[in-house]
C-alpha cells in the first residue's frame, strides 16, 4: 500500500532513524557513567533506568491502515533522571529515547525523545529569580482524526511537540506593609509536522499586594499583558488586564472575595467587544482545616464568567473538585501539559516485609488526547474537573472526571468533551502489585458536526520487583474508538512483556 507524505514524516522519523544506534550507544554510556557518578556526587540524585519489552498487536478497523493485523514491537528505551536541591537552585530532569522495531513493517521502526527539565535558580536572596523549562512529546494534532494512545500504534496524526520557557521575576518587600513583584515570561512552542501551529508567548506582570500588617483584609493591586505572536503570518494577539481584587475575613474561616478592574484586548468574535470594566464577587469558606471551599462570580469582557473550586484533604485521601472559565490558547495547553504521569508516586518494599505499592521506576508518558486541534489557537474554555486519591498501606485508588465546552471563536462555535479515567493499584504480596485500569472519553467536535465519537481503553498490568531498583511486568490494554465515521473506527489489543533495569 502506498503510503502518503505525512506517514512518511512522522514524529521523529528523520531526524531518528539514521542516528539511531549511534543515539543507543551514547545514551547506554551516559547512563554507565551516570550509575557510576552516583555513588560519589553527593546531593544529587542520578537515576539511570533501561526499559526492554516486547509488546503484541492486534488491529482491526480502517484507521491504523499502515499497520498489519498482527504486529509484535520490540522497545529498548534508555532513559535518565537527574534531581539537585540546593539552597538557591531546584533542578529536575527527566529524559527517554524510545526505540521501537516492528516485527512485520521495518519501515515503521522509529525513535522518540521524550523529556521534561526545569531550573528554579535565586538569583539574588529573596529578590531576584529565574525559572527555565523545556519539554519533549508527541501529542495529537486532530482529535477529529485518528486518535491513538501512544507511539507503538502508528499513525500521522501526531507529531513532536518541544516546548522551552524562560520566567523572570523581581520582588521587594516594603517592610510589613506591601510586597511588589514584577515577572515576564517568554514561552515558545514548535510542532515538527506542523509548522502554522508554532507561536511565541510573551508575558508582563507586575503586582503590589498587602503585607502582615493587614490582620483581616488583604488587597492586590496587579497588571497582567499576554501577547500570542504567531507564525505563518497569521495576525497576533493579546489581552491585557489592570485589577484590584480584595479579601475581608469574617470570621475565623470565612472570607469575603471582590474584584473590579478593566481589561483589554484585540480578540475577535466576543458578545460583549474587546474591552471593558470587570468585576467579580464571592467566597472563601473552610468549615473544616481540612476542607476549603471558594467560589466566584463576575464580568469579563468575553461575558459572564465564573469560578469554583472544592478542596477535602485526609490523611489517605483527597478530593478536588475545580470549575475554570478562560480564554486560552492551543500553545498554554502544550506548555502546562505534563509529560510524564505523576499520578503515582514511586513507592518501594518496606524494610522487614512490609507490603507496599509499587509503581515503574520510570513515570510513564502522559496520554493527553482531550486537548482541542493543534491550530485552533484561541478559545474560550469551560471546563468542570474532579478528582478523587485514596491511598492505603496495599492500594492506590484514582478517579478523575471532567467536562470541557470550548468556545473556538468566542461566543460563536463551539464544542464539547467529556470523559474520565479511574485505575486502581493494589499490592498482592511484598513485592508484587496488581493494577486495573480504564478509561472513557466523548467528543462533539465542532469540525464533525458535533458527532458522537467514543473513546474507550481498559487494561490490566502485573508488576513484580526482582531486584532493588528492577522490576518486570506483563500487562494487556484494550482501546477502542466509536465513530459514525467508519474511517476513524479501529480496536487494538496490546499484550506486553516489559522490564525495567535500574543502573544505580
Amino acid at each position: 500500500m502506498e503510503r502518503t507524505e505525512m506517514e512518511i514524516n512522522r514524529p521523529g522519523t528523520k531526524d531518528f532513524l539514521m542516528a539511531r544506534k549511534a543515539a543507543v550507544a551514547g545514551i547506554f554510556g551516559s547512563v554507565l557513567l551516570a550509575g557510576a557518578h552516583q555513588a560519589v556526587a553527593a546531593g544529587w540524585e542520578i537515576s539511570p533506568n533501561v526499559t526492554l519489552s516486547e509488546t503484541f498487536l492486534d488491529n482491526s478497523g480502517q484507521a491504523l491502515t499502515d499497520q498489519s493485523n498482527h504486529e509484535y514491537v520490540s522497545e529498548v528505551t534508555p532513559s535518565l533522571g537527574v534531581r539537585k536541591e540546593g539552597r538557591r537552585v531546584k533542578l529536575s530532569a527527566l529524559y527517554r529515547l524510545q526505540n521501537l522495531w516492528y516485527s512485520n513493517a521495518s519501515d515503521l521502526d522509529n525513535s522518540y525523545q521524550q523529556y521534561a527539565a526545569s531550573v528554579n535558580a535565586e538569583l539574588l536572596r529573596k529578590v531576584l529569580f529565574l525559572d527555565l523549562s523545556t519539554t519533549r512529546t508527541q501529542q495529537i494534532i486532530d482529535p477529529n482524526n485518528v486518535v491513538t494512545f501512544d507511539n507503538l500504534a502508528t499513525t500521522s496524526n501526531r507529531t513532536d511537540v518541544t516546548t522551552y520557557s524562560a520566567k523572570p521575576s523581581y520582588a521587594h518587600q516594603f517592610g510589613d506593609f506591601a510586597e511588589a513583584r514584577v515577572n515576564g515570561s517568554f514561552d515558545h512552542v514548535s510542532y515538527s509536522d506542523s509548522a502554522t501551529a508554532d507561536s511565541d508567548n510573551i508575558g508582563y506582570f507586575a503586582s503590589l499586594a498587602s503585607g502582615n500588617r493587614f490582620d483581616r483584609v488583604d488587597w492586590v493591586g496587579s497588571f497582567k499583558r499576554v501577547e500570542f505572536l504567531q507564525r505563518q503570518n497569521k495576525n497576533d494577539e493579546y489581552y491585557q488586564t489592570l485589577l484590584l481584587d480584595f479579601g475581608y475575613k469574617f470570621r475565623k474561616r470565612l472570607t469575603f472575595i471582590a474584584g473590579v478592574g478593566y481589561e483589554n484586548s484585540n480578540i475577535q468574535n466576543t458578545d460583549t467587544g474587546e474591552s471593558g470594566g470587570s468585576w467579580k464577587i464571592g467566597a472563601k469558606w473552610e468549615p473544616t482545616p481540612r476542607t476549603s471551599v471558594t467560589g466566584t462570580v463576575g464580568q469579563r469582557f468575553f461575558g459572564n464568567s465564573a469560578s469554583f473550586q472544592l478542596v477535602h484533604q485526609q490523611k489517605t485521601s483527597q478530593l478536588r473538585i475545580n470549575f475554570v472559565q478562560n480564554i486560552t490558547h492551543v500553545s498554554q495547553l502544550a506548555l502546562g501539559n505534563n509529560v510524564f504521569d505523576s499520578t503515582f508516586a514511586n513507592t518501594n518494599t518496606g524494610g522487614g516485609g512490609n507490603t507496599t505499592v509499587l509503581t515503574p521506576n520510570v513515570p510513564a508518558v502522559s496520554e493527553n488526547i482531550s486537548s482541542p486541534s493543534i491550530t485552533t489557537g484561541l478559545f474560550l474554555s469551560k471546563r468542570w474537573s474532579a478528582s478523587y486519591i485514596k491511598k492505603t498501606h496495599r492500594s492506590l485508588f484514582n478517579l478523575r472526571g471532567f467536562h470541557e465546552n470550548r468556545e473556538l471563536t468566542v461566543g460563536g462555535t463551539n464544542e464539547n468533551v467529556f470523559g474520565g479515567d479511574s485505575s486502581w493499584a493494589w499490592a498482592i504480596g511484598s513485592r508484587t502489585t496488581s493494577t486495573l485500569s480504564g478509561r472513557w472519553e466523548r467528543q462533539k467536535l465542532a469540525a464533525a458536526g458535533k458527532q458522537d465519537d467514543d473513546i474507550w481503553s481498559a487494561g490490566v498490568e502485573i508488576t513484580h520487583q526482582i531486584g532493588k531498583n528492577s522490576q518486570g511486568s506483563i500487562g494487556a490494554r484494550r482501546v477502542k474508538r466509536d465513530s459514525p465515521s467508519s474511517a476513524l473506527n479501529y480496536e487494538q489489543t496490546q499484550i506486553a512483556l516489559k522490564l525495567v533495569i535500574g543502573l544505580y
